[in-house]
C-alpha cells in the first residue's frame, strides 16, 4: 500500500526520494486529531465545503466519484511550534480518507520536521521529504526548499487503496465506454 500513496506523491511532485519507515511503536494514528479515518462527512461538525477534486488540480470528469474536499472552521493552523497555512479534508464516498497540510517557511519546516520526529520516530535529517508507513495511515512530509513551502499528507491506507482500485476500475470503464461509442460511430 506505501507503494500507491508514494508513487501518487511522486507523480503529482515529479521525481522525489522518500526517506521511509515504519511508525515508532504504539505511535502509528488512525485519523487526524479527532476525526477517526472513515468517519462519514456527515457526522463532523464544523466542515466548510470547499470543492471537489480527483488530483492534479484537474476539473473533475463526469460521472466520477470525487473527493469532497472540506476545511475545518474551528482548526488551529498549528502543530507544536509550526503555523500552517492550510489544512484541508478529503471525503471519499463520504468517508474521511485523508488530511493535507500546508506550511511556508523554514523556521515552520524545520519545527513540523521535530515535532513529527517526535511523534512518530527519527529519521536522518539532510533529506526534504519523509515518509511513516503502517497498516492504518501513511505519511508523508516534505518541503521545497527553493520555494520555501512545504506540505504533510496523511492517508488512511485501507481507503486509498479503495479510492485507487476505483480509480483504475472508472478509467477502464471509461475507455470501454469510449470505445463502444467509437464503434457505434463509426458502423453509422
Amino acid at each position: 500500500m506505501s507503494l500507491l500513496l508514494i508513487s501518487g506523491i511522486a507523480y503529482a511532485q515529479g521525481k522525489i526520494q522518500v526517506q521511509s519507515r515504519s511508525f515508532r511503536s504504539g505511535s502509528e494514528p488512525n485519523g487526524f486529531r479527532d476525526i477517526k479515518w472513515g468517519t462519514n462527512v456527515s457526522s463532523t461538525k464544523g466542515m466548510e465545503f470547499l470543492r471537489r477534486d480527483w488530483g492534479f488540480n484537474l476539473p473533475v470528469p463526469e460521472g466520477m466519484k470525487a473527493d469532497a474536499v472540506y476545511r475545518r472552521k474551528s482548526d488551529l493552523l498549528v502543530i507544536g511550534k509550526a503555523k500552517l497555512r492550510k489544512i484541508e479534508y478529503f471525503f471519499w464516498g463520504g468517508q474521511f480518507y485523508r488530511v493535507s497540510i500546508d506550511f511556508i517557511g523554514d523556521e515552520n519546516w524545520i519545527n513540523l520536521r521535530h515535532e513529527l520526529f517526535e511523534l512518530f520516530g527519527e529519521m536522518p535529517i539532510g533529506d526534504f521529504t519523509y515518509g511513516w508507513m503502517g497498516q492504518i495511515t501513511g505519511i508523508v512530509l516534505s518541503y521545497e526548499k527553493a520555494k520555501r513551502t512545504g506540505w504533510v499528507m496523511m492517508v488512511s491506507q485501507q481507503l486509498n487503496e479503495q479510492r485507487q482500485l476505483y480509480l483504475k476500475e472508472w478509467g477502464k470503464e471509461k475507455r470501454l465506454r469510449e470505445k463502444v461509442l467509437d464503434d457505434g460511430a463509426r458502423q453509422r
